[in-house]
């Protein structure tokens, strides 16, 4: 899985990759190696997970998300629509075009490819059997039912794929309200 790395102005700084929550800290150590821009109070999200970087040398790295005290005043600016938006401590993006076909194309080809497999395994395993018992009349019937029901549960399962998948600039989460 991946951690992402925030200014306490949620400008992202950086990614690094994580097979589980505590490996965070050994990774982030290596990552604050290589980023010298990491200020204090930065955080790393995983998951739905927030630790906050109260002081980054030496390492000093606290779960959950912690405001500073009293920050100095920032110059006010109007952000681009295109760059992450603050809502509720989470990064959110705009769905544009280019992301929502990116979604529908990655969903189209696997339940296309995932569907057809296993309709054809389901429906010719269910027509044999039925031709296989006697009753050959209903082998194109049953074959075409069962790969029905094939692509349908092939379309749950390409569904949640999709959900987890980490494209090229983004990935989709689930937010609670």
């Amino acid at each position: 899985m991946k951690a992402f790395v925030f200014k306490p102005s949620n400008e992202f700084i950086g990614k690094f990759d994580v097979s589980a929550h505590d490996e965070v800290h050994t990774k982030l150590q290596a990552f604050l190696i290589l980023q010298k821009n990491v200020p204090d109070y930065s955080y790393v999200e995983s998951n739905g997970r927030f630790w906050t970087i109260v002081k980054s040398d030496p390492l000093d790295f606290q779960e959950g998300r912690i405001q500073r005290a009293a920050q100095p005043p920032q110059e006010a600016r109007v952000p681009k629509t295109s760059e992450i938006h603050d809502l509720a401590s989470e990064a959110f993006l705009e769905v544009t075009l280019e992301r929502t076909l990116s979604i529908w194309w990655s969903y189209a080809w696997r339940f296309l490819v995932f569907s057809a497999v296993a309709g054809l395994l389901l429906g010719a395993c269910g027509g044999f059997i039925v031709g296989s018992v006697g009753r050959p009349d209903l082998g194109a019937p049953v074959g075409a039912l069962l790969g029905w029901m094939g692509s349908v549960i092939m379309s749950f399962v390409v569904f949640r794929i999709v959900l987890c998948k980490t494209f090229s600039s983004f990935s989709i989460k689930l937010v609670k309200r």
